[in-house]
């Protein structure tokens, strides 16, 4: 009975509804006058309507706009070339979270998680082997490299009177 009450369009399956499909954009590269565009609409917008911005954009939606600004073209995004600090840190940082690149982030200032994939992902290839990603007990043994040494070194500073485990955890809970 309810299937009389909604409207003939909707119940036929064959014939889709043109109002609510949405537009379908390919993957193509950022022009250097959308960038242009693109840096011009946001810095003169506040607060930031992705939605309006994108329609600026013949064949851009709101995330691609979105993404494109915060992923490279915001003054808050490091873009130079990598040091061979940051390599070497992305990958001790790789063999102790794994790719949770977000997580990895944290630890580079201006760079954002697709950055620090995408370099990641460079270093890789460069070195054609995979660097595997770590499991549970290469976590673990990581750990212990960077915690150990640093809770051992606590015995410097725990003066000999306090040099049994009682004491010592009453210092600590103090």
């Amino acid at each position: 009975m309810t299937a009389n009450l909604m409207p003939q369009k909707q119940c036929n399956k064959m014939s889709p509804i043109k109002d609510v499909e949405k537009p379908k954009f390919k993957h193509n590269k950022w022009t250097k006058s959308e960038d242009q565009l693109l840096i011009k609409l946001v810095n003169n917008s506040s607060p930031i309507v992705w939605t309006y911005i994108a329609e600026q954009f013949p064949n851009r939606n709101k995330r691609q706009c979105f993404e494109r600004w915060n992923y490279y073209l915001s003054p808050n995004v490091n873009n130079s070339n990598w040091t061979k600090e940051e390599d070497q840190i992305l990958l001790e940082k790789y063999k102790l979270y794994g790719s949770k690149w977000t997580k990895i982030a944290k630890y580079f200032k201006g760079r954002t998680n697709t950055n620090i994939k995408n370099r990641f992902l460079a270093l890789q290839r460069q070195g054609k082997k995979p660097i595997e990603e770590p499991n549970d007990e290469t976590q673990k043994e990581a750990k212990e490299r960077v915690i150990l040494p640093s809770i051992l070194s606590l015995d410097n500073y725990v003066p000999i009177k306090h040099k049994t485990i009682e004491s010592i955890i009453n210092i600590t809970n103090l």
